[in-house]
């Protein structure tokens, strides 16, 4: 039987249902090409799809504009102070410090709001009736930039605070700073007392 050649003088021989060509030392065969093209095809589509996947945790930068509160701290001054020319004592400073447990330095507060409010007397509850405070001071996150300091360790905010009109009307009042933020349960700092002089 005369071998079967092609258009360029190339023996051709069937075996298993397709034409193998010999030609210059190399075996071509349709199925072998069609299988390597499909399977670099789906190795190409994987890696790409890979390289497209959002990385878990969102972006960098989405990350570093969330707010963690965990805690809160206050310190104080055990004494109130006089902000005006007028005698008498008008106000009180305090220090806050905002704490994320996850993270070793305190944390800047980005988002949410802030709260100071006092109360007349002595009280043990960190999370007292609000309608029995006697004055409430609100921050928001754009106002605390203002008020922000770095210590050595961390951000701190420091409040002097007036309250005008609502003079305490006992010998001592008591503090409860409160952070809310925008999603999530508030958080409060325990209880921070300070003694009131009488006039």
């Amino acid at each position: 039987m005369k071998p079967q050649m092609d258009d360029h003088g190339t023996r051709l021989r069937r075996r298993s249902g397709f034409v193998v060509a010999k030609a210059r030392g190399r075996v071509r065969s349709p199925f072998l090409l069609r299988t390597y093209r499909i399977w670099l095809a789906l190795v190409c589509s994987v890696a790409l799809a890979g390289c497209a996947a959002p990385k878990p945790g969102g972006s960098p930068q989405s990350r570093s504009n969330q707010t963690r509160i965990d805690e809160l701290n206050v310190l104080a001054m055990p004494v109130p102070l006089n902000l005006d020319a007028l005698p008498g004592v008008d106000g009180f400073a305090i220090q806050v410090y905002a704490v994320d447990r996850q993270k070793p330095k305190t944390q800047p507060i980005r988002e949410g709001t802030l709260d100071v409010l006092m109360y007349d007397g002595l009280l043990k509850q960190v999370t007292p009736d609000e309608s029995r405070c006697r004055h409430v001071w609100n921050f928001g996150a754009d106002q605390l930039k203002a008020l922000a300091a770095e210590t050595a360790i961390g951000v701190s905010y420091r409040f002097t605070l007036n309250w005008g009109a609502d003079k305490p009307h006992d010998d001592k009042i008591t503090l409860i700073v409160r952070y809310r933020p925008v999603q999530g349960e508030a958080v409060y700092a325990p209880p921070s007392s300070i003694a009131i002089p009488g006039d």
